[in-house]
């Protein structure tokens, strides 16, 4: 897939122009408080960038799927899933710009490659997970109609500034196809 286009959203692969625009939001502390990541250095996200370009866009088959969510051309945010071996589960998440946060953006570039996946892979079941203290990120997870299966106490993050222990929900729900 080189893009999608969904009502007001282009869910496009990421290029060496978009470094600026990425890093404006994965930079940023407030953006990375609950993520896996950051806040990034340029360094860091020039490498993360590399890496999807020269790497996840051409891994054969592709399981990885980092894409820019475009709103009147311009980079507001990253939605990606990632599948596993079978390409019947696979793992979605998002990142949105604060700029552009709270617009619905999230809600719509999540639900359209959940949409994708499901019509171009034998998708049955996708899942999301959040710090606990997401309370934003696991509200779209419901309006997305994913379940909350469990909570994992004590799960262990390193980022840079240390060792961290949270409390992670675990999210999902059943693909069902049409016809089906």
């Amino acid at each position: 897939m080189n893009q999608i286009k969904s009502l007001n959203l282009v869910i496009r692969q990421f290029n060496t122009d978009d470094l600026d625009a990425i890093h404006a939001y994965a930079s940023d502390s407030e953006v990375t408080k609950y993520m896996l990541f950051g806040p990034n250095t340029i360094d860091e996200t020039r490498a993360f960038l590399d890496h999807v370009i020269n790497h996840e866009y051409k891994a054969i088959p592709q399981r990885s799927f980092e894409y820019a969510i475009e709103y009147n051309h311009h980079l507001i945010g990253a939605v990606s899933i990632h599948f596993n071996e079978t390409f019947e589960e696979a793992e979605i998440g998002w990142v949105i710009n604060p700029l552009y946060q709270r617009q619905g953006f999230a809600y719509e570039a999540a639900s359209t490659l959940i949409n994708w996946a499901a019509e171009h892979y034998p998708l049955k079941k996708v899942i999301a997970h959040c710090d606990d203290r997401n309370i934003s990120s696991y509200k779209l997870m419901e309006k997305l109609g994913m379940h909350l299966e469990c909570i994992h106490k004590d799960v262990k993050i390193v980022k840079k500034d240390g060792v961290h222990l949270r409390e992670e929900r675990l999210y999902s729900m059943n693909i069902t196809k049409k016809g089906n």
